[in-house]
């Protein structure tokens, strides 16, 4: 009698442990399920898709990476080669305000931030005897990487714009 319980008692235990087991891969697969989907349901986008979601009103012009304009205007707006980048598109405004929105991604992943902090630079030297007033945009710019793009932001609502790329990427 005392042999039977005892094998009773195993066999719950081993069922409990095993259930608990069981349970316990279930949710780690589970887990791991949802981290794979969130990683594999990543947002891809296009430059040009990022400038139309998020380019203020007043940001009238715009050239894509597949455009001859872009292509050829490439190194004089970034100083590199058409080639080196992988993506692109620009918006800004024709209305002689410094407003812009670049956005680009380099081949293998290098960083754009030194051609974004040139343009910026060079924009700065433009307007600051043409149109003093459009300084303070210039000076409170953003330049700043995400998902593989590096994004230069001149505007007065540039918390806007980044808010809406940040969402289009999402």
């Amino acid at each position: 009698m005392k042999l039977k319980l005892l094998s009773v008692l195993l066999s719950s235990l081993l069922i409990v442990g095993l259930t608990a087991c069981a349970e316990s891969d279930s949710k780690e697969d589970s887990l791991t399920s949802n981290e794979s989907m969130s990683s594999s349901t990543a947002v891809e986008i296009s430059a040009d898709e990022l400038i139309n979601s998020a380019a203020a009103d007043n940001m009238t012009e715009k050239a894509y990476y597949a455009d001859d304009i872009f292509k050829s205007n490439t190194k004089k707006l970034y100083g590199i080669d058409y080639d080196e980048i992988v993506d692109g598109a620009i918006a800004y405004g024709d209305n002689g305000s410094a407003d812009e929105l670049s956005v680009l991604k380099l081949k293998e992943g290098a960083s754009a931030k030194n051609l974004l902090e040139a343009r910026l630079s060079n924009r700065k030297t433009q307007f600051e005897n043409y149109k003093p007033s459009e300084m303070p945009k210039l000076e409170s710019a953003q330049i700043y990487e995400t998902n593989g793009f590096w994004i230069m932001i001149v505007s007065d609502d540039t918390d806007s714009i980044k808010e809406k790329l940040n969402n289009s990427m999402r």
